[in-house]
């Protein structure tokens, strides 16, 4: 964070947010890797849980257009990666906030998630 932060000033809240936001690649830069070696459908179940809150497996059948065994083999990747998580609730959530913050940064930012 301090190698993103102006050393000239001091720093306030709001400057803190503003360099965040504008430096949110090299921050996430762990999240840019991984999300580099996910498939084009984990990077879709991804979106559509950045996009949607309560989701359940139901609601992944329901939206998305791929067969049973399909939703089960990518719900179980992205498990298995730690990228998601079942909840108590019978939900997916997402494991990590800054992957969620960064793809919608990024989305605001350039209009589209990132390939």
């Amino acid at each position: 964070l301090s190698s993103i932060l102006p050393t000239d000033v001091e720093c306030d809240e709001e400057i803190i947010k503003e360099k965040l936001l504008l430096n949110v690649d090299q921050i996430v830069i762990m999240w840019l890797y991984v999300w580099g070696t996910l498939t084009a459908i984990e990077k879709e179940m991804i979106i559509f849980m950045v996009e949607n809150e309560h989701i359940t497996w139901s609601l992944i059948n329901n939206n998305m257009s791929y067969a049973k065994s399909t939703i089960t083999k990518y719900i179980d990747s992205l498990l298995n990666k730690g990228i998601i998580e079942y909840t108590f609730n019978r939900e997916y959530v997402l494991s990590d906030k800054m992957l969620k913050t960064w793809l919608e940064i990024k989305n605001e930012n350039d209009g589209i998630y990132p390939a």
